[in-house]
């Protein structure tokens, strides 16, 4: 009876604590970020990878890199300049250390306007699953991109009280955010050379929550762009860096 009498008190308090676990209407802080975070799962994250298709018009194998040197002394002309090329090599070296990428020394036939296909050395690149799967094309020159992660809340910037618009109970939030769930074949050296932990840190994203009062839980109402593109930034430092 004894033991029969427990089981019954231990039953009652586990629904008790399961209830008050599962209970996602409450204003709490991890009622809020699970919302937000569910939102921020959505924004991929992608890094610059070093390399460019022979064949511009499709995503087919091979990857080259250019060497500049030897596009200086053979005073061939380039759509890049010799030190942004060398500034790729620069980074390509590093994904390389990170067991990312493979380099390796080639001749290639590449198109010049004007003068039709000619011999450049250089070197080709093979990529690992987690970058080859994600690999595309990019508008910068010699530059791709692969997803690294996604986003989550870092921690709140700004909250408003909470407020009634539209007869439902709202509030509004600012967040810093950081990476998630990031690829184990990236390194800490390779976030922090591709820019990726400079552009994340500094991105504020603004959120207006609603109390869904059917479900019982707070949903986004809107937000605004997480505004975060590090390969925009990775292209801008190479530019700044070796022009």
């Amino acid at each position: 009876m004894f033991y029969r009498s427990l089981l019954s008190i231990l039953s009652i308090a586990s629904l008790v604590f399961v209830s008050g676990c599962i209970d996602n209407s409450k204003l709490t802080t991890e009622n809020l970020k699970k919302a937000i975070n569910q939102d921020l799962a959505k924004n991929q994250i992608y890094i610059a990878i070093p390399g460019q298709l022979l064949d511009s018009g499709t995503m087919v194998k091979s990857f080259v890199i250019f060497d500049p040197d030897y596009e200086k002394a053979s005073n061939k002309s380039s759509v890049y300049d010799n030190m942004y090329l060398q500034g790729l090599i620069d980074y390509a070296f590093v994904l390389e250390k990170s067991k990312l990428l493979n380099l390796s020394r080639g001749v290639f036939k590449k198109k010049v306007e004007f003068v039709g296909m000619v011999d450049s050395k250089g070197y080709s690149l093979t990529y690992i699953d987690d970058i080859n799967r994600t690999l595309s094309p990019t508008k910068y020159p010699g530059i791709l991109k692969a997803m690294i992660g996604n986003l989550e809340v870092r921690d709140f910037v700004k909250t408003t009280n909470p407020y009634m618009e539209d007869g439902l109970k709202t509030i509004d939030i600012e967040v810093n955010v950081k990476l998630a769930n990031k690829l184990d074949s990236i390194s800490e050296e390779v976030v922090i050379d591709s820019y990726a932990y400079e552009e994340i840190s500094r991105a504020v994203i603004s959120y207006k929550l609603y109390l869904d009062e059917t479900e019982r839980r707070w949903k986004i109402k809107s937000s605004t762009s997480a505004k975060i593109d590090i390969v925009k930034r990775f292209y801008r430092s190479i530019c700044s860096q070796h022009f």
